[in-house]
């Protein structure tokens, strides 16, 4: 692997030549980063994480986006490197709109790289002081997500035991031929007005066997305007998505607003269960 990214690096038109690696003092270091971990505290909810990506920096120079597991090539400039890693996520669950979590702290390494070496980095980011949970869920007793937002209205989220992810329950939506959708929103109303146009986002695990919806309702001059922002399909296994509701939440006129789901069946199904867990409401 380190042979074909040197080979790479060599066939580009990177800045500089192959006469440039040629020199002993210019073999590149590498960094080995093989996955990407969490910790969290005990008001943040489970720990879990969908982190792909990390955002490399040396001396406050960003040398790339990679996909984790990846070993980094570094040309070693000083004694000492100062490295920089930001954890990145796939926005909206969306493969080609990687970005750095905001929420995320960044970590530091100073580094005595030695060309030719690998320097092996196990990070584990956890979240930034600042960062606010406004509603964390994790279904172990009574949720907060009973506002009805469809037209059958003995038909709701319910609390169970068939799936769990980090606890011993799960939040479920179901619907069937006599209950064909389903759409609710939190209890809580919570305040758009000081969040400054900064991010907010909806973090949720869930495993599902049917397309469902999750956005916001904007509540503007008393109306509830409901907006899904994104569409999730179908997944076997427990998976977590990442929603970023800044843009909805900064347009002008949004006064209040709830987190929202919906599931609907869809056409040649019988029935459409899904699963959540560990929904969070994040901000600064």
């Amino acid at each position: 692997m380190k042979k074909l990214l040197y080979l790479f690096l060599c066939a580009t038109t990177f800045t500089v030549s192959c006469t440039f690696f040629d020199s002993e003092d210019n073999i590149p270091a590498y960094l080995s980063i093989q996955s990407l971990q969490t910790q969290v505290n005990q008001d943040e909810g489970f720990n879990s994480n969908a982190l792909k990506d990390v955002w490399v920096y040396a001396d406050n120079e960003l040398l790339g986006v990679f996909p984790v597991p990846v070993e980094v090539p570094i040309i070693v400039n000083n004694e000492i490197t100062e490295i920089t890693l930001f954890a990145g996520i796939r926005n909206n669950g969306i493969s080609g709109n990687p970005v750095a979590y905001a929420f995320l702290n960044r970590l530091d390494y100073s580094l005595n790289l030695v060309g030719g070496q690998t320097e092996v980095l196990n990070p584990v980011f956890t979240y930034r002081d600042n960062a606010i949970f406004e509603y964390v869920e994790d279904f172990e007793g009574a949720h907060a997500l009973g506002h009805d937002l469809d037209t059958i209205s003995s038909n709701g989220l319910v609390t169970t035991s068939e799936e769990a992810f980090g606890g011993s329950k799960s939040g479920k939506l179901y619907v069937d031929e006599e209950k064909p959708e389903l759409q609710f929103g939190s209890t809580f109303v919570y305040s758009a007005q000081n969040l400054n146009n900064q991010s907010v986002y909806i973090e949720l695990d869930y495993k599902n066997d049917a397309l469902f919806f999750v956005g916001i309702v904007a509540i503007v001059q008393g109306q509830e305007l409901l907006q899904y922002k994104v569409a999730i399909p179908a997944r076997d296994d427990w998976n977590k998505i990442y929603v970023d509701i800044t843009d909805e939440l900064s347009v002008t006129g949004v006064d209040d607003y709830r987190i929202a789901f919906g599931l609907g069946l869809e056409d040649g199904d019988s029935e459409g269960t899904v699963y959540i867990d560990n929904v969070k409401l994040v901000h600064f």
